[in-house]
């Protein structure tokens, strides 16, 4: 018993400092520091310090390491083609949006490459659509067939709301901009869909699926949700601590539908409608 008590503690410490290192933990506290972020190589960096948490460890929780592993080189290979695309450095910031959400495809095919010989399921990694009417935890008998819509809801009142806000006062707008409604909705719409599975993917469906296998389902929800919220304090749309905060609180939103559902559909959903507010706001924003 205080054996399996012992790696029970080891795999949950090897869990929470892998999760810190791969996040942009030390990059905030650099740039509150300084102002600067850290030099790109350090994302290199923070992946070779993984490597001997991956070779003292086994199974789900090996599997664990490696995800980040690859998640951070993914991460260091989209932002070396931003920093060398020309095109990308002067672009607007919605175009630079939405080529990210492209490039992101990058650390979403490393993670995939993981999957190989994990014996995981599609089920297992949430590709699938799930028991969409399956109850939410601990709300009783309300299930996501009724939350998940009224989430989707709230999130486009938000976006007409700002919509009349910004297009009433036309000084908040970007004068550069001038888009047709068909454009607008074309960009936003790709945006949101390829963003918002990107994002579940590479920060939700294959973590969760090592994670709550390694150090159990609730220990894995909040390692993920903390490091998706990390994720949007620098370069995030919200960014800063309240947006790291939001993020998160959505982050665990999301993985409780996953756990719930057994399925990725309705946190695809909700993601997709949340990025769609994001994209169009930061188009008329800030071009």
């Amino acid at each position: 018993m205080r054996s399996s008590t012992q790696a029970a503690s080891q795999s949950r410490w090897i869990a929470w400092t892998s999760i810190l290192i791969a996040s942009d933990a030390a990059d905030i506290c650099w740039k509150l520091h300084t102002g600067h972020r850290l030099p790109l190589v350090f994302v290199l960096v923070r992946a070779c310090l993984l490597l001997p948490f991956a070779a003292i460890s086994s199974g789900p929780m090996r599997r664990f390491v490696i995800a980040l592993i690859a998640f951070l080189c993914g991460s260091w290979l989209q932002r070396t083609v931003e920093h060398h695309w020309i095109w990308y450095q002067h672009a607007a910031t919605s175009r630079q949006m939405y080529a990210d959400a492209w490039l992101g495809l990058i650390p979403s095919l490393l993670i995939a490459l993981t999957l190989i010989g994990s014996g995981l399921t599609r089920r297992d990694v949430y590709l699938t659509r799930g028991n969409l009417a399956a109850r939410v935890k601990g709300l009783g008998r309300l299930r996501w067939t009724v939350l998940a819509p009224l989430f989707v809801l709230f999130m486009l009142f938000g976006l007409t709301e700002q919509l009349r806000l910004i297009l009433h006062d036309s000084s908040h707008t970007h004068p550069s901009l001038r888009p047709t409604w068909l454009a607008l909705i074309g960009l936003s719409l790709s945006f949101a869909a390829i963003n918002a599975f990107n994002e579940e993917f590479r920060f939700r469906f294959v973590l969760l699926a090592h994670g709550k296998r390694a150090v159990g389902a609730s220990a894995a929800l909040w390692m993920t949700s903390l490091n998706f919220g990390l994720a949007h304090w620098i370069s995030g749309h919200p960014g800063g601590p309240t947006g790291m905060l939001t993020t998160m609180l959505f982050a665990l939103l999301l993985c409780r539908s996953l756990y719930d559902t057994e399925g990725g559909l309705w946190a695809c959903l909700m993601h997709f409608s949340g990025d769609i507010i994001i994209l169009v706001v930061v188009l008329f924003m800030v071009g």
